[in-house]
């Protein structure tokens, strides 16, 4: 009888493993467009857990969609594919693909992909979920501004109550953190977008790098009127990953995706507040996970800034950056940090500005003041970033300092932005006080 009993659950599971995978049927669209915006051709592609985007003969060699050929990465070890995996993390993916638009005009490709249901069900509250995009712009000019990668991840939570049969619904919702990126407020107008993408990966110019890391994480609720109000009713929530990835490209420009563009989501709740460690269970998992996917962008544009050394009748030079002339006072900073690299320089400016490909970064002063002394209740600086030498009205910062000369602004920019250059202004804005030395 056990043994009857035994066979009965082994074929309950494997039945409950074969409806799992085909409930989450991957579904792939690719379509193409030219310089006009017209539709170029259009690619409708499926399969139970995953979906090859090269060629199956030879293997990982390109295939064609519109003006772009999509191949296997040189050096990725699988092919260029989409597929989907359900375990303790749910995972929705674009990897190791090579994309290259092969005409003489930009274009660009939208490739959609729908992860069906998931088949991993749970009670309903809050879960956490991610959208990860890493690669690199390749070609004879990978920093151009025709080049550029969004991605939209979304989540369908489909709602079940367990004593309420119209308590049923389901929720589409942004994977989004902040709401706000760089590059959905539009640096002319001002107007902001916040439901423009979730990610974006633009040229970055820096010294040859197009290289991007960005990644989001967000705890997001099924529940609600999942729900019948019944105490001791948590319904139950089965979820859905979708992705919309649009990469534009100038003529033979090439994206490489040897990470993973990616949707994510933890079928364990994740409830920071509670004391229960079911409910926050999921938490550490999406926070090992997502420390696992890497930098919130790779560092770009990383000087020191070095301090105006002021002017006088016998030096009536102006030191000009960007249109604007160095302060007439002298100002200091501190110097002889250790540089990334472990080594001691005496003679470092400790007053340095960082940005990453993702549109965030950091102008950090260290003993920045004037020659003659700190103001004692600290000052505000106001910091300008400009790209192309122009300056980047929707990014600037205040710096705050100290009495010490000491502060620290995070700057968030919208992109591209090539060449870029942060200056440090005096009080009144019209001259630096910390500029990049000009080597």
């Amino acid at each position: 009888m056990k043994v009857h009993k035994l066979v009965r659950a082994i074929a309950i599971l494997l039945l409950g493993t074969l409806a799992s995978w085909a409930a989450h049927a991957l579904n792939v669209t690719v379509t193409t467009f030219d310089s006009n915006g017209t539709q170029t051709s259009q690619t409708i592609l499926s399969g139970a857990a995953a979906v090859n985007l090269d060629a199956d003969s030879p293997v990982g060699n390109p295939v064609a969609y519109g003006p772009f050929f999509i191949s296997r990465c040189s050096g990725c070890t699988g092919r260029a594919r989409v597929f989907v995996s359900v375990g303790s993390i749910d995972k929705l993916v674009l990897t190791d693909a090579q994309i290259r638009n092969a005409s003489g005009a930009p274009a660009s490709m939208t490739i959609q992909v729908d992860s069906g249901q998931l088949g991993v069900s749970g009670p309903g509250g809050l879960y956490p979920y991610a959208v990860e995009l890493s690669g690199s712009f390749l070609g004879t000019t990978p920093t151009s501004p025709a080049n550029q990668i969004q991605v939209t991840a979304a989540t369908t939570s489909f709602f079940s109550s367990t004593v309420c049969t119209d308590c049923t619904g389901s929720r589409t919702s942004m994977i989004d953190s902040p709401a706000l990126d760089p590059g959905e407020t539009d640096p002319v107008t001002g107007i902001t977008n916040p439901s423009k993408y979730s990610l974006v990966a633009p040229p970055f110019s820096a010294g040859g790098i197009a290289v991007f890391a960005p990644k989001e994480q967000q705890n997001l609720d099924c529940s609600g009127f999942a729900t019948s109000g019944v105490e001791g009713d948590p319904g139950s929530c089965l979820p859905s990953l979708s992705l919309n990835v649009n990469v534009s490209l100038g003529p033979s420009q090439v994206a490489r995706i040897p990470g993973s563009i990616g949707a994510f989501h933890v079928a364990s709740l994740c409830e920071p507040n509670s004391t229960d460690p079911k409910r926050t269970k999921g938490c550490d998992i999406m926070n090992n996970f997502f420390a696992s996917l890497g930098p919130k962008g790779f560092k770009v544009y990383d000087v020191r800034l070095e301090p105006s050394p002021g002017r006088d009748i016998n030096s009536p030079g102006f030191g000009f950056r960007n249109g604007l002339a160095n302060s007439p006072d002298a100002w200091v900073t501190k110097r002889g940090a250790d540089d990334d690299d472990g080594a001691s320089d005496g003679n470092i400016s400790n007053t340095r500005v960082r940005l990453q490909s993702s549109g965030v970064g950091a102008v950090v002063a260290n003993g920045l003041c004037p020659a003659g002394g700190c103001d004692p209740s600290g000052s505000a600086l106001p910091a300008r970033l400009y790209c192309g030498g122009e300056e980047r009205i929707g990014s600037r910062t205040l710096l705050h300092l100290n009495g010490k000369g000491d502060g620290k602004e995070d700057l968030i920019f919208s992109l591209p932005c090539n060449d870029p250059a942060v200056l440090i202004l005096d009080p009144s804005g019209q001259f630096w006080v910390a500029a990049p030395a000009i080597l």
